[in-house]
């Protein structure tokens, strides 16, 4: 159980629906599919902040551009607010490669005034890569925005 968003658009091809079936897949945001398990409290609430009038079903036209500051608000305050409670501490080097592989996201820490995220808290690769998924597919969603391909949010929970 949990939450999945599709995106949907105009003219979307085969080959675009089956990259969508990914087995609950969470880091497949990049082909239009988010996940979240019902235990991803914190990533559900981001996910109805982000998505508040997606919730009761069909496929409902969204603003990705118009919406570009709301997701780095809410990406902001899953990095660094109590919404997320990373203790701040020494990063591990494991750690510190994953951040430098995810070129998007430390632009995107930065960009939001944030040092680096730090953390020991056993979440921290799955949040990274989680979050990651999320901007991978708000980008798309922006691609298909801009084509005029009218994308659209389904979601099944």
């Amino acid at each position: 159980m949990g939450t999945d968003i599709y995106l949907e658009w105009d003219g979307k091809s085969e080959e675009d629906k089956k990259a969508q079936i990914t087995g609950f897949d969470i880091t497949a945001g990049k082909v239009g599919y988010l996940r979240a398990s019902i235990g991803m409290i914190k990533e559900n609430k981001i996910l109805r902040e982000l998505f508040p009038d997606c919730w009761d079903g069909g496929e409902i036209p969204y603003d990705f551009i118009g919406n570009e500051d709301q997701l780095s608000h809410l990406a902001k305050k899953y990095i660094s607010s109590e919404l997320f409670k990373i203790e701040m501490k020494e990063i591990t080097e494991g750690q510190q490669q994953q951040i430098e592989m995810g070129t998007m996201l430390t632009t995107l820490f930065k960009s939001l005034g944030c040092d680096v995220v730090k953390g020991t808290n056993g979440e921290f690769l799955w949040s990274v890569r989680w979050l990651n998924s999320l901007i991978e597919f708000f980008a798309l969603g922006i691609q298909k925005q801009k084509e005029g391909k009218n994308p659209k949010i389904h979601i099944s929970w």
